[in-house]
């Protein structure tokens, strides 16, 4: 069995109208995830019927135990690590589950093998508000009895789904959908740090760009300001005449630039 591998048949999910519409369709799930993996001949009519004496639910128990114990000895061998890191906590008892067979309906071995099979699905870290009690599945006597235990069971199949055990296609679907939220969420990530290394990026050219700023800052204001004398503006008398004047000087210097070069 555990070479061989099992698919459940896909069918369409519907939208259901009332509680016990959707109740029903778990159920029927159900049914054909137990049929698959024991071939019991289960159906809708007798799917309690075919549980209530605890038989199923304490083989299935030892069934899941193997898929553990399997994932704890080498677990890279079987499970992803994306989803190996994710495991639930478990705490197994060192042998399988001991039940009786070929009992009673409603009998006292009948209990106590529902009994056994309630505390392993403790052990798997089962919350006691998805448990139900023994009375809940062989009495089925309160209103919620029926319904609490098909939540648990489904609760069962998923933990066992994470240690790589088929899972009816209600869990398979969640799971689908899970995969997709994390790809989902690992795409905007990886986009989030690629936009922050980009900034990071500018950020650090911005920040040595300011850096050489404040130390050639710091350098101009620590050395010693030098005042460098004021160069007084020589003017000429003539700057203070008017134009007139200006040009007459100016003819005049010609005139004797003329005589110095006849001397010549």
């Amino acid at each position: 069995m555990e070479n061989e591998i099992i698919s459940i048949e896909h069918k369409s999910v519907q939208p259901f109208r009332t509680k016990n519409e959707y109740m029903y369709a778990m159920k029927k799930d159900l049914v054909n995830w137990f049929n698959t993996l024991y071939q019991i001949g289960m159906t809708e009519e007798n799917f309690f019927q075919a549980l209530e004496t605890g038989v199923v639910l304490c083989k299935h128990a030892n069934e899941l135990r193997k898929y553990i114990i399997k994932v704890a000895d080498s677990p890279d061998a079987f499970i992803p690590w994306s989803r190996l890191k994710k495991l639930p906590i478990v705490s197994l008892p060192d042998n399988n589950l001991k039940y009786r067979e070929n009992v009673e309906r409603k009998s006292f071995q009948a209990r106590d093998n529902v009994t056994n099979f309630i505390q392993f699905c403790r052990d798997l870290g089962i919350n006691d508000v998805v448990l139900f009690e023994t009375n809940d599945l062989v009495e089925r006597n309160k209103e919620h009895s029926e319904r609490l235990v098909i939540l648990c069971l489904l609760e069962v199949a998923r933990r066992g789904s994470k240690f790589g055990m088929l899972a009816p296609k209600l869990i398979e679907f969640e799971e689908e959908i899970d995969r997709e939220l994390e790809d989902s969420d690992e795409d905007e990530n990886d986009n989030n740090l690629a936009q922050n290394e980009n900034n990071n990026d500018i950020d650090s050219y911005y920040e040595s760009e300011s850096n050489n700023s404040i130390e050639y800052l710091e350098k101009d204001l620590n050395e010693p300001v030098i005042e460098q004398p004021k160069q007084q503006s020589r003017r000429k008398k003539a700057d203070l005449r008017g134009l007139d004047e200006i040009v007459s000087i100016k003819k005049i210097i010609e005139k004797d630039n003329i005589k110095n070069k006849k001397k010549q």
